[in-house]
């Protein structure tokens, strides 16, 4: 009988153990939902929110299809950017399809096309971005954080 019984109190522990831990979100489920949240902050204007998922190293560059590329490296000069544009644009939405991600370890890297449109704050004139995008992820004492966006326009 105490066999029985100590049997049924492990089966117990370990069931309870699979429960919890299935309760946790994946990485997958982690870096989706910053994907979701940055992309939210980005169209609220919200620069101390979508900051706050770039690493302290975080890299953006924009491959422009007859111009010099423009890269931004580090959170300081990310944040001046989007207050530079957030100036000139308004009513931004990004949309993304045909996405992929792969996670290995504490790394990541997703890749989508996106449209990106917004409206010219002086003229009112409605712009659309469209081209692919790539973002590397990072797990930084446990939290995923963006490290680097590089995107191409068509």
């Amino acid at each position: 009988m105490k066999a029985f019984t100590w049997i049924s109190c492990i089966l117990l522990i370990v069931s309870l153990g699979s429960m919890l831990t299935g309760c946790r979100a994946s990485d997958e489920d982690q870096i989706m939902e910053i994907v979701r949240s940055s992309t939210e902050a980005y169209e609220n204007e919200n620069i101390e929110n979508f900051i706050g998922y770039l690493s302290e190293d975080y890299e953006r560059r924009i491959n422009l299809s007859e111009r010099e590329p423009i890269q931004v490296i580090g959170k300081e000069a990310m944040k001046a950017a989007l207050a530079r544009d957030f100036k000139r644009w308004d009513n931004i939405r990004m949309v993304y399809t045909d996405k992929a991600l792969k996670v290995s370890g504490d790394t990541a890297m997703s890749s989508s096309d996106y449209e990106l449109s917004m409206v010219n704050v002086e003229t009112g004139d409605q712009g659309v971005i469209k081209g692919k995008m790539t973002a590397n992820y990072r797990k930084i004492d446990g939290v995923w954080k963006i490290t680097k966006l590089e995107s191409t326009t068509e």
